[in-house]
Protein backbone atom coordinates (compact mmCIF):
# COMPACT_ATOMS: atom_id res chain seq x y z
CA UNK A 1 0.00 0.00 0.00
CA UNK A 2 1.25 3.33 -1.02
CA UNK A 3 1.58 6.00 2.16
CA UNK A 4 2.03 9.53 1.44
CA UNK A 5 5.68 10.67 1.82
CA UNK A 6 4.11 14.12 3.07
CA UNK A 7 1.52 12.42 5.90
CA UNK A 8 5.01 10.15 7.29
CA UNK A 9 6.71 13.09 7.72
CA UNK A 10 3.62 14.84 9.81
CA UNK A 11 3.21 11.63 11.53
CA UNK A 12 6.93 11.47 12.25
CA UNK A 13 6.86 15.64 13.03
CA UNK A 14 4.49 14.57 15.96
CA UNK A 15 6.17 11.72 17.06
CA UNK A 16 8.82 13.57 17.71
CA UNK A 17 7.06 16.80 19.21
CA UNK A 18 6.01 14.23 21.97
CA UNK A 19 9.09 12.31 22.55
CA UNK A 20 10.95 15.91 23.09
CA UNK A 21 8.70 17.41 25.21
CA UNK A 22 7.89 14.32 27.36
CA UNK A 23 11.95 14.22 27.63
CA UNK A 24 12.30 17.79 29.01
CA UNK A 25 9.33 17.08 31.62
CA UNK A 26 10.79 13.57 32.76
CA UNK A 27 13.92 15.53 33.23
CA UNK A 28 13.06 18.83 35.02
CA UNK A 29 10.03 18.10 36.71
CA UNK A 30 10.68 14.35 37.18
CA UNK A 31 14.45 14.11 37.45
CA UNK A 32 14.54 10.97 35.61
CA UNK A 33 18.49 9.91 34.62
CA UNK A 34 16.97 8.43 31.40
CA UNK A 35 15.23 11.14 29.46
CA UNK A 36 18.42 11.90 27.25
CA UNK A 37 17.16 8.92 24.93
CA UNK A 38 13.77 10.27 24.40
CA UNK A 39 15.63 13.57 23.82
CA UNK A 40 18.02 12.75 21.32
CA UNK A 41 15.48 10.86 18.93
CA UNK A 42 12.71 13.33 19.54
CA UNK A 43 15.07 16.45 18.89
CA UNK A 44 16.29 14.70 15.78
CA UNK A 45 12.60 14.13 14.69
CA UNK A 46 11.90 17.46 14.85
CA UNK A 47 15.05 19.14 13.10
CA UNK A 48 14.63 16.17 10.34
CA UNK A 49 11.09 17.65 9.66
CA UNK A 50 12.45 21.59 9.67
CA UNK A 51 14.36 20.05 7.46
CA UNK A 52 11.99 18.42 5.01
CA UNK A 53 9.86 21.58 5.17
CA UNK A 54 12.81 23.64 4.69
CA UNK A 55 14.70 21.73 1.75
CA UNK A 56 12.23 19.69 0.33
CA UNK A 57 14.33 16.71 1.41
CA UNK A 58 15.87 15.09 4.93
CA UNK A 59 17.53 12.22 6.45
CA UNK A 60 14.02 10.57 6.52
CA UNK A 61 13.76 11.13 2.71
CA UNK A 62 16.73 9.43 1.99
CA UNK A 63 16.19 6.26 4.34
CA UNK A 64 12.65 6.06 2.73
CA UNK A 65 14.69 5.36 -0.39
CA UNK A 66 14.30 1.43 -1.08
CA UNK A 67 17.61 1.66 -2.78
CA UNK A 68 19.33 3.45 0.42
CA UNK A 69 18.60 0.47 2.69
CA UNK A 70 21.92 -1.00 2.81
CA UNK A 71 23.53 2.78 3.83
CA UNK A 72 20.61 2.47 6.55
CA UNK A 73 21.61 -0.58 8.05
CA UNK A 74 24.94 -0.02 7.81
CA UNK A 75 24.63 3.08 9.48
CA UNK A 76 23.07 1.91 12.38
CA UNK A 77 25.37 -1.15 12.64
CA UNK A 78 28.47 1.12 12.40
CA UNK A 79 27.10 3.67 14.75
CA UNK A 80 26.53 1.01 17.71
CA UNK A 81 29.50 -0.58 17.34
CA UNK A 82 31.43 2.76 17.49
CA UNK A 83 29.37 4.10 20.41
CA UNK A 84 29.60 0.58 22.41
CA UNK A 85 33.46 0.57 22.52
CA UNK A 86 34.41 4.38 22.40
CA UNK A 87 31.49 5.37 24.87
CA UNK A 88 30.63 1.90 26.94
CA UNK A 89 33.88 0.00 27.07
CA UNK A 90 36.40 2.83 25.93
CA UNK A 91 34.89 5.66 28.61
CA UNK A 92 32.88 4.17 31.25
CA UNK A 93 35.28 0.73 32.01
CA UNK A 94 38.69 1.35 31.10
CA UNK A 95 39.26 5.45 31.42
CA UNK A 96 36.36 5.85 33.62
CA UNK A 97 35.86 9.73 32.42
CA UNK A 98 32.62 9.03 33.02
CA UNK A 99 29.42 7.30 34.71
CA UNK A 100 25.80 6.93 33.33
CA UNK A 101 24.43 7.45 36.49
CA UNK A 102 21.38 4.59 36.94
CA UNK A 103 21.90 2.69 33.84
CA UNK A 104 21.21 -1.06 34.24
CA UNK A 105 22.24 -3.08 31.45
CA UNK A 106 18.64 -2.41 29.66
CA UNK A 107 19.05 0.84 29.92
CA UNK A 108 22.58 1.06 27.94
CA UNK A 109 20.99 -1.54 25.35
CA UNK A 110 18.22 1.09 24.26
CA UNK A 111 20.82 3.57 24.67
CA UNK A 112 23.11 1.93 22.01
CA UNK A 113 19.97 0.80 19.94
CA UNK A 114 18.79 4.61 19.69
CA UNK A 115 20.08 7.24 21.34
CA UNK A 116 23.52 7.19 20.10
CA UNK A 117 22.72 6.98 16.43
CA UNK A 118 19.59 9.25 17.16
CA UNK A 119 22.40 11.92 18.33
CA UNK A 120 24.66 11.82 14.99
CA UNK A 121 21.75 11.79 13.11
CA UNK A 122 20.77 14.87 14.76
CA UNK A 123 23.73 16.84 14.97
CA UNK A 124 23.58 15.75 11.03
CA UNK A 125 20.40 17.88 11.01
CA UNK A 126 21.34 20.77 12.85
CA UNK A 127 24.33 21.21 10.40
CA UNK A 128 22.06 21.17 7.07
CA UNK A 129 19.45 23.76 8.64
CA UNK A 130 22.39 25.89 10.00
CA UNK A 131 23.88 25.63 6.35
CA UNK A 132 20.62 26.63 4.85
CA UNK A 133 20.55 29.40 6.96
CA UNK A 134 23.36 30.84 6.38
CA UNK A 135 23.83 29.64 2.46
CA UNK A 136 23.69 33.30 1.07
CA UNK A 137 26.46 34.11 3.70
CA UNK A 138 29.05 31.42 3.32
CA UNK A 139 30.87 30.67 0.79
CA UNK A 140 31.48 27.19 -0.81
CA UNK A 141 34.69 28.15 -2.39
CA UNK A 142 37.45 26.64 -1.53
CA UNK A 143 40.59 28.65 -0.99
CA UNK A 144 42.92 26.05 -2.43
CA UNK A 145 42.67 22.95 -4.54
CA UNK A 146 44.50 20.40 -3.51
CA UNK A 147 44.24 17.75 -6.59
CA UNK A 148 45.18 13.92 -5.67
CA UNK A 149 45.12 11.11 -7.88
CA UNK A 150 42.92 8.12 -7.49
CA UNK A 151 45.73 5.88 -6.95
CA UNK A 152 47.33 7.95 -4.14
CA UNK A 153 43.99 9.04 -2.67
CA UNK A 154 43.47 5.15 -1.87
CA UNK A 155 46.41 5.08 -0.40
CA UNK A 156 46.08 8.00 1.60
CA UNK A 157 42.30 6.58 2.82
CA UNK A 158 44.32 2.97 3.63
CA UNK A 159 46.92 4.75 5.84
CA UNK A 160 44.36 6.76 7.41
CA UNK A 161 42.06 3.53 8.09
CA UNK A 162 44.94 1.89 9.06
CA UNK A 163 46.04 4.73 11.88
CA UNK A 164 42.04 4.98 13.09
CA UNK A 165 42.57 1.48 14.15
CA UNK A 166 45.51 2.00 15.76
CA UNK A 167 44.07 4.65 17.62
CA UNK A 168 40.93 2.89 18.46
CA UNK A 169 43.20 0.69 20.02
CA UNK A 170 45.97 2.66 21.87
CA UNK A 171 43.49 3.12 25.34
CA UNK A 172 43.19 -0.84 25.30
CA UNK A 173 46.95 -0.14 26.83
CA UNK A 174 45.80 0.03 31.05
CA UNK A 175 44.08 -3.52 30.05
CA UNK A 176 47.41 -5.06 28.26
CA UNK A 177 50.27 -3.06 30.55
CA UNK A 178 48.35 -2.92 33.77
CA UNK A 179 49.46 0.97 34.28
CA UNK A 180 47.44 3.93 33.68
CA UNK A 181 50.27 6.60 32.85
CA UNK A 182 48.23 9.88 31.06
CA UNK A 183 44.63 7.68 31.64
CA UNK A 184 42.93 11.22 31.60
CA UNK A 185 44.10 12.01 28.15
CA UNK A 186 43.36 8.73 26.71
CA UNK A 187 39.87 9.31 24.79
CA UNK A 188 41.28 11.83 22.73
CA UNK A 189 42.64 8.64 20.23
CA UNK A 190 39.19 7.09 20.28
CA UNK A 191 37.58 9.98 19.07
CA UNK A 192 40.32 10.74 16.50
CA UNK A 193 39.10 7.13 15.66
CA UNK A 194 35.79 7.71 14.23
CA UNK A 195 36.98 10.73 12.27
CA UNK A 196 39.89 9.39 10.64
CA UNK A 197 37.62 5.60 10.05
CA UNK A 198 34.99 7.26 8.78
CA UNK A 199 36.13 9.41 6.91
CA UNK A 200 38.76 6.70 4.76
CA UNK A 201 35.44 4.48 4.52
CA UNK A 202 33.85 7.64 3.15
CA UNK A 203 36.96 8.48 0.61
CA UNK A 204 37.38 4.50 -0.43
CA UNK A 205 33.38 4.92 -1.30
CA UNK A 206 33.86 7.62 -3.91
CA UNK A 207 32.83 10.43 -1.33
CA UNK A 208 33.92 13.77 0.25
CA UNK A 209 36.48 12.97 2.89
CA UNK A 210 35.40 15.84 5.25
CA UNK A 211 39.16 16.18 6.19
CA UNK A 212 39.96 16.67 2.27
CA UNK A 213 37.66 19.61 2.15
CA UNK A 214 38.84 21.46 5.65
CA UNK A 215 42.73 20.80 4.32
CA UNK A 216 40.80 22.68 1.10
CA UNK A 217 40.17 25.56 3.35
CA UNK A 218 36.61 25.29 2.34
CA UNK A 219 34.72 27.85 4.41
CA UNK A 220 31.46 25.73 4.41
CA UNK A 221 32.24 21.93 4.01
CA UNK A 222 29.64 20.52 1.28
CA UNK A 223 27.34 17.82 1.52
CA UNK A 224 25.70 15.70 -0.56
CA UNK A 225 21.38 16.34 -1.54
CA UNK A 226 20.08 13.58 -0.24
CA UNK A 227 16.37 12.45 -0.76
Amino acid sequence: MFVNSKFIHHSIYIFGLCLFIYSLISSIIFHNPHFYTFFAVGSWLVMDYIDYKINKTSILTYFMNSHHRDAFISFFLLATVFCFVVDFVLGVNISKMWVWRDYKSFDFIIMFLFMNAAYTLGMYELFRLIKTILRNKISDKHLININIKKKVGKNIAQGMLYIGLICLIVPFYPVITGQNILIEYVMFFPFLAIILISDSITWLLGGSPILLQIFNFNYCIDYYRIG
